[in-house]
């Protein structure tokens, strides 16, 4: 499917753009709403099922297309579908969409994201998000991709510039200051990190994630019992337990560290492998933590993708293991 996109992609293949049905642009714009603004498991399906309606109406309409795409993503980042079914999802409403209308610019930057996680292809996803960039200079999902990108490839600054240059176009969107204070995070610069995860929350205090982002900058902070007051406004359990099992070890609470680590394991396996691994990492377990990547690597984990630069991770670069497990990975750059 993607190799197939891709030749569609560079053939060019440029077709008539139309006006979307009312009725379908309706039930888009209520999809659209729900899943920026929640996603819980029951939300999810709401606002799949309101763009399913919609392009039912009118399968030609790539906003709607690329929502949905957006949607199974999540559905699988959440471990809600697996891997196989959200790749093959994915690019199948790509392909629909690029067919609709090949000058929608988060078409591409949506493939850019399938790029970077679904084929750990950096330099595909960096073209993806230029060309993007082409049609929609100020696109802001393509934005945080080329800013991915960046990283990715060590280039931390740019990185940063891009976000900043993303707030500058939209300073009202919680998820513009994620996204910078998770760069920051990345870079291992916690004072700004905090300063943009606060601005973030603030924005919108009912996000997932965000806290525990929040708690994790903290806890880099040597700050533990504020982790733990943070951590407990996570929507997202399994977040929530990562995040305590790091908390409590650090607080020499190892009965509490453990219970959260083992309900973790036992209720989240797939979809949380990546963060058991990071868990293990901080808790100087190595060969759990070895043990857990891997599984992570089987389960197609889409945390893998930020391995290069999670700070939980960075006692054990240099190490020839994980230099080898990096190389299993097959990053292309």
């Amino acid at each position: 499917m993607a190799e197939n996109l891709q030749l569609r992609i560079l053939d060019k293949i440029i077709p008539k753009v139309k006006e979307p049905n009312t009725d379908a642009y309706t039930l888009f714009l209520e999809g659209r709403h729900i899943f920026h603004n929640n996603f819980d498991d029951s939300s999810l399906l709401k606002a799949e099922q309101l763009l399913k309606k919609s392009l039912a109406i009118d399968s030609t309409y790539a906003p709607a297309l690329i929502t949905l795409g957006n949607i199974y993503h999540t559905k699988n980042n959440f471990g809600i579908i697996n891997y196989e079914e959200a790749k093959k999802l994915t690019y199948q409403v790509a392909e629909k969409a690029i067919r609709a209308d090949s000058t929608y610019a988060e078409t591409f930057a949506f493939l850019s994201l399938l790029s970077l996680e679904y084929e750990n292809d950096i330099g595909k996803a960096g073209r993806l998000a230029e060309k993007a960039l082409r049609l929609e200079p100020n696109n802001e999902t393509a934005l945080h991709r080329a800013s991915e990108v960046a990283l990715l490839r060590g280039k931390t600054e740019e990185a940063i510039a891009i976000h900043k240059k993303v707030i500058t176009l939209d300073p009202i969107n919680a998820g513009n200051y994620y996204s910078l204070a998770n760069t920051y995070y990345m870079a291992k610069n916690f004072k700004e990190a905090e300063i943009a995860i606060k601005e973030s929350i603030d924005l919108d205090p009912n996000q997932d994630v965000a806290y525990s982002l929040y708690a994790l900058i903290l806890i880099n902070q040597k700050r533990y019992n504020e982790a733990l007051e943070v951590i407990s406004k996570e929507p997202l359990e399994g977040f929530r337990l990562h995040v305590e099992a790091i908390a409590y070890h650090f607080l020499g609470d190892k009965e509490k560290s453990n219970i959260a680590l083992n309900k973790l394991i036992n209720e989240y396996e797939k979809a949380w492998s990546f963060q058991i691994a990071g868990t293990y990492a901080v808790l100087q377990d190595k060969d759990k933590m070895y043990y857990w990547l891997e599984k992570a690597r089987t389960y197609n984990d889409l945390g893998l993708i930020e391995l290069p630069n999670e700070p939980m991770f960075e006692a054990y670069r240099n190490e020839t293991r994980f230099k080898e497990f990096m190389k299993k990975l097959d990053y292309k750059y």
